[in-house]
Protein backbone atom coordinates (compact mmCIF):
# COMPACT_ATOMS: atom_id res chain seq x y z
CA UNK A 1 0.00 0.00 0.00
CA UNK A 2 1.45 3.36 -1.05
CA UNK A 3 1.55 6.23 1.43
CA UNK A 4 0.28 9.47 -0.10
CA UNK A 5 2.03 12.70 0.88
CA UNK A 6 1.17 15.69 -1.34
CA UNK A 7 2.47 18.43 0.97
CA UNK A 8 4.44 21.10 -0.83
CA UNK A 9 3.33 19.88 -4.28
CA UNK A 10 1.22 21.36 -7.07
CA UNK A 11 -1.26 18.54 -7.72
CA UNK A 12 -2.75 18.36 -11.25
CA UNK A 13 -5.92 16.34 -11.97
CA UNK A 14 -4.02 13.30 -13.27
CA UNK A 15 -1.87 13.01 -10.15
CA UNK A 16 -4.92 13.56 -7.94
CA UNK A 17 -6.74 10.62 -9.54
CA UNK A 18 -3.62 8.41 -9.45
CA UNK A 19 -3.02 9.17 -5.77
CA UNK A 20 -6.70 8.56 -5.05
CA UNK A 21 -6.47 4.95 -6.23
CA UNK A 22 -2.90 4.40 -5.01
CA UNK A 23 -3.97 5.41 -1.52
CA UNK A 24 -7.03 3.16 -1.56
CA UNK A 25 -6.36 1.98 2.02
CA UNK A 26 -4.02 4.80 3.12
CA UNK A 27 -5.41 6.53 6.21
CA UNK A 28 -2.06 7.91 7.43
CA UNK A 29 -0.89 10.22 4.60
CA UNK A 30 -1.58 13.80 3.57
CA UNK A 31 -3.75 15.05 0.70
CA UNK A 32 -3.72 18.73 -0.26
CA UNK A 33 -6.78 20.81 -1.02
CA UNK A 34 -6.19 20.58 -4.77
CA UNK A 35 -5.66 16.82 -4.56
CA UNK A 36 -9.01 16.41 -2.83
CA UNK A 37 -11.07 18.92 -4.82
CA UNK A 38 -10.01 17.47 -8.18
CA UNK A 39 -11.18 14.01 -7.09
CA UNK A 40 -14.41 15.41 -5.64
CA UNK A 41 -15.16 17.37 -8.83
CA UNK A 42 -14.47 14.50 -11.24
CA UNK A 43 -16.40 11.95 -9.17
CA UNK A 44 -19.33 14.35 -8.79
CA UNK A 45 -19.55 14.88 -12.55
CA UNK A 46 -19.33 11.13 -13.17
CA UNK A 47 -22.05 10.28 -10.65
CA UNK A 48 -24.22 13.15 -11.92
CA UNK A 49 -24.12 11.68 -15.43
CA UNK A 50 -25.18 8.29 -14.07
CA UNK A 51 -27.97 9.80 -11.96
CA UNK A 52 -29.19 11.89 -14.87
CA UNK A 53 -29.31 8.82 -17.10
CA UNK A 54 -31.19 6.91 -14.40
CA UNK A 55 -33.75 9.70 -14.00
CA UNK A 56 -34.29 9.93 -17.77
CA UNK A 57 -34.78 6.16 -17.97
CA UNK A 58 -37.19 6.28 -15.04
CA UNK A 59 -39.28 9.00 -16.67
CA UNK A 60 -39.38 7.07 -19.95
CA UNK A 61 -40.41 3.89 -18.15
CA UNK A 62 -43.21 5.67 -16.27
CA UNK A 63 -44.36 7.35 -19.46
CA UNK A 64 -44.44 4.06 -21.36
CA UNK A 65 -46.45 2.43 -18.57
CA UNK A 66 -48.95 5.29 -18.64
CA UNK A 67 -49.36 5.02 -22.41
CA UNK A 68 -49.27 1.31 -23.05
CA UNK A 69 -49.98 -0.23 -19.66
CA UNK A 70 -46.60 -1.93 -19.42
CA UNK A 71 -43.01 -0.88 -18.87
CA UNK A 72 -40.90 -0.22 -21.92
CA UNK A 73 -37.33 -1.49 -22.34
CA UNK A 74 -36.00 1.66 -20.62
CA UNK A 75 -36.89 0.00 -17.33
CA UNK A 76 -34.08 -2.48 -17.98
CA UNK A 77 -31.68 0.41 -18.54
CA UNK A 78 -32.93 1.92 -15.30
CA UNK A 79 -32.10 -1.22 -13.35
CA UNK A 80 -28.68 -1.39 -15.02
CA UNK A 81 -27.85 2.23 -14.13
CA UNK A 82 -29.09 1.79 -10.58
CA UNK A 83 -26.93 -1.32 -10.15
CA UNK A 84 -23.94 0.49 -11.69
CA UNK A 85 -24.33 3.46 -9.32
CA UNK A 86 -24.60 1.09 -6.36
CA UNK A 87 -21.45 -0.83 -7.36
CA UNK A 88 -19.47 2.35 -8.06
CA UNK A 89 -20.57 3.81 -4.73
CA UNK A 90 -19.47 0.71 -2.83
CA UNK A 91 -16.17 0.61 -4.72
CA UNK A 92 -15.40 4.28 -3.99
CA UNK A 93 -16.56 4.26 -0.37
CA UNK A 94 -13.24 3.21 1.22
CA UNK A 95 -10.94 5.45 -0.87
CA UNK A 96 -13.29 8.41 -0.30
CA UNK A 97 -13.09 7.94 3.46
CA UNK A 98 -9.31 7.54 3.17
CA UNK A 99 -8.83 10.71 1.11
CA UNK A 100 -11.02 12.70 3.51
CA UNK A 101 -8.98 11.47 6.47
CA UNK A 102 -5.77 12.50 4.69
CA UNK A 103 -7.29 15.88 3.80
CA UNK A 104 -8.35 16.58 7.39
CA UNK A 105 -4.89 15.65 8.66
CA UNK A 106 -3.26 17.90 6.06
CA UNK A 107 -5.44 20.85 7.07
CA UNK A 108 -4.37 20.52 10.71
CA UNK A 109 -6.64 18.00 12.45
CA UNK A 110 -5.14 15.54 14.91
CA UNK A 111 -5.71 11.81 14.62
CA UNK A 112 -7.84 11.96 17.77
CA UNK A 113 -10.01 14.68 16.29
CA UNK A 114 -10.52 12.79 13.03
CA UNK A 115 -11.55 9.61 14.86
CA UNK A 116 -13.93 11.59 17.10
CA UNK A 117 -15.62 13.22 14.10
CA UNK A 118 -16.17 9.93 12.30
CA UNK A 119 -17.43 8.22 15.45
CA UNK A 120 -19.89 11.05 15.87
CA UNK A 121 -21.03 10.60 12.28
CA UNK A 122 -21.62 6.90 12.93
CA UNK A 123 -23.53 7.75 16.10
CA UNK A 124 -26.52 8.64 13.96
CA UNK A 125 -27.51 4.95 13.94
CA UNK A 126 -27.68 4.43 17.72
CA UNK A 127 -29.18 7.91 17.95
CA UNK A 128 -32.08 6.78 15.77
CA UNK A 129 -32.69 3.85 18.13
CA UNK A 130 -32.52 6.08 21.22
CA UNK A 131 -34.81 8.59 19.56
CA UNK A 132 -37.44 5.94 18.85
CA UNK A 133 -37.27 4.75 22.49
CA UNK A 134 -37.63 8.29 23.83
CA UNK A 135 -40.52 8.94 21.48
CA UNK A 136 -42.34 5.85 22.74
CA UNK A 137 -41.72 6.84 26.36
CA UNK A 138 -42.88 10.38 25.67
CA UNK A 139 -46.26 9.01 24.64
CA UNK A 140 -46.52 7.28 28.03
CA UNK A 141 -45.20 10.09 30.24
CA UNK A 142 -45.42 13.23 28.08
CA UNK A 143 -44.56 15.76 30.79
CA UNK A 144 -41.16 14.26 31.66
CA UNK A 145 -39.85 12.54 28.57
CA UNK A 146 -41.18 15.20 26.22
CA UNK A 147 -38.84 17.76 27.78
CA UNK A 148 -35.94 15.30 27.81
CA UNK A 149 -36.56 14.50 24.14
CA UNK A 150 -36.57 18.16 23.12
CA UNK A 151 -33.37 18.92 25.06
CA UNK A 152 -31.67 15.82 23.69
CA UNK A 153 -32.60 16.66 20.09
CA UNK A 154 -31.45 20.26 20.49
CA UNK A 155 -28.07 19.27 21.97
CA UNK A 156 -27.50 16.59 19.35
CA UNK A 157 -28.35 18.72 16.32
CA UNK A 158 -26.43 21.71 17.69
CA UNK A 159 -23.30 19.58 18.09
CA UNK A 160 -23.90 18.20 14.61
CA UNK A 161 -23.87 21.73 13.21
CA UNK A 162 -20.57 22.54 14.95
CA UNK A 163 -18.73 19.33 14.06
CA UNK A 164 -20.25 19.25 10.58
CA UNK A 165 -19.04 22.79 9.96
CA UNK A 166 -15.54 21.89 11.15
CA UNK A 167 -15.59 18.76 9.01
CA UNK A 168 -16.46 20.55 5.77
CA UNK A 169 -14.14 23.45 6.59
CA UNK A 170 -11.31 20.96 7.09
CA UNK A 171 -11.91 19.56 3.61
CA UNK A 172 -11.46 22.94 1.91
CA UNK A 173 -8.91 24.66 4.16
CA UNK A 174 -5.30 24.88 2.89
CA UNK A 175 -2.41 22.88 4.31
CA UNK A 176 -1.98 23.55 8.06
CA UNK A 177 -4.97 25.89 7.97
CA UNK A 178 -6.20 24.60 11.33
CA UNK A 179 -2.79 24.43 13.02
CA UNK A 180 -2.98 26.59 16.15
CA UNK A 181 -0.60 28.03 18.74
CA UNK A 182 -3.01 27.88 21.68
CA UNK A 183 -2.65 25.76 24.81
CA UNK A 184 -6.25 24.63 25.21
CA UNK A 185 -7.12 20.97 25.92
CA UNK A 186 -10.32 21.04 23.87
CA UNK A 187 -8.78 22.74 20.84
CA UNK A 188 -5.59 20.65 21.11
CA UNK A 189 -7.73 17.52 21.03
CA UNK A 190 -8.97 18.39 17.54
CA UNK A 191 -6.19 20.55 16.07
CA UNK A 192 -2.40 20.26 15.91
CA UNK A 193 -0.15 22.81 17.55
CA UNK A 194 2.63 24.70 15.81
CA UNK A 195 5.35 22.90 17.79
CA UNK A 196 4.26 19.46 16.61
CA UNK A 197 6.53 17.68 14.08
CA UNK A 198 3.99 17.73 11.24
CA UNK A 199 4.12 21.53 11.05
CA UNK A 200 5.49 22.38 7.60
CA UNK A 201 7.90 19.47 7.86
CA UNK A 202 8.12 18.82 4.13
CA UNK A 203 7.08 22.17 2.68
CA UNK A 204 10.15 23.94 4.05
CA UNK A 205 12.64 21.09 3.94
CA UNK A 206 14.99 22.91 1.56
CA UNK A 207 14.85 26.06 3.65
CA UNK A 208 15.68 24.04 6.76
CA UNK A 209 18.66 22.51 4.97
CA UNK A 210 19.88 25.96 3.94
CA UNK A 211 19.57 27.26 7.50
CA UNK A 212 21.37 24.19 8.81
CA UNK A 213 24.16 24.67 6.26
CA UNK A 214 24.48 28.32 7.23
CA UNK A 215 24.73 27.36 10.89
CA UNK A 216 27.40 24.78 10.06
CA UNK A 217 29.33 27.34 8.00
CA UNK A 218 29.23 29.90 10.81
CA UNK A 219 30.34 27.28 13.32
CA UNK A 220 33.20 26.22 11.03
CA UNK A 221 34.31 29.82 10.49
CA UNK A 222 34.13 30.46 14.21
CA UNK A 223 36.18 27.39 15.08
CA UNK A 224 38.68 28.26 12.32
CA UNK A 225 39.04 31.83 13.56
CA UNK A 226 39.50 30.58 17.13
CA UNK A 227 42.17 28.18 15.90
CA UNK A 228 43.93 31.02 14.05
CA UNK A 229 43.79 33.19 17.19
CA UNK A 230 45.39 30.43 19.26
CA UNK A 231 48.16 29.94 16.70
CA UNK A 232 48.85 33.67 16.63
CA UNK A 233 49.03 33.79 20.42
CA UNK A 234 51.48 30.86 20.49
CA UNK A 235 53.64 32.56 17.85
CA UNK A 236 53.68 35.81 19.84
CA UNK A 237 54.72 33.92 22.97
CA UNK A 238 57.56 32.26 21.05
CA UNK A 239 58.75 35.63 19.73
CA UNK A 240 58.66 37.14 23.21
CA UNK A 241 60.69 34.24 24.58
CA UNK A 242 63.26 34.64 21.79
CA UNK A 243 63.61 38.35 22.53
CA UNK A 244 64.03 37.67 26.25
CA UNK A 245 66.69 35.02 25.53
CA UNK A 246 68.53 37.46 23.25
CA UNK A 247 68.48 40.12 26.01
CA UNK A 248 69.79 37.62 28.52
CA UNK A 249 72.64 36.63 26.18
CA UNK A 250 73.55 40.28 25.61
CA UNK A 251 73.56 40.98 29.35
CA UNK A 252 75.70 37.90 29.96
CA UNK A 253 78.23 38.94 27.30
CA UNK A 254 78.40 42.50 28.69
CA UNK A 255 79.02 41.21 32.21
CA UNK A 256 81.74 38.84 31.00
CA UNK A 257 83.51 41.58 29.03
CA UNK A 258 83.41 43.97 31.98
CA UNK A 259 84.84 41.31 34.28
CA UNK A 260 87.69 40.67 31.82
CA UNK A 261 88.55 44.38 31.70
CA UNK A 262 88.61 44.59 35.49
CA UNK A 263 90.89 41.56 35.73
CA UNK A 264 93.32 43.07 33.17
CA UNK A 265 93.52 46.33 35.13
CA UNK A 266 94.34 44.41 38.32
CA UNK A 267 97.17 42.56 36.58
CA UNK A 268 98.77 45.79 35.38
Amino acid sequence: MAKIDQRGQIVPPKQAINDFFKGYFDFTGYTTRAGYLWVALISTVFLFVLFFGMIVSMMEAINSFGRYGYYYSDFGILRFLFSLILLVGLFLLIPFVAIQVRRLRDSGFTNRGIVAIYLYVLSVFPFAIILSILTALANVVPALFGIVLVVFLFAYYFSWIILGGLYFAGLVYPTNGFVIDIDNPVLNFFFRRTNEPEKEKVVYVYKSVEVENEEKTVATEKSTSEQIDVEEAVQEIKEIKEVEEAHEEMETSIVESSEKELSNEDVE
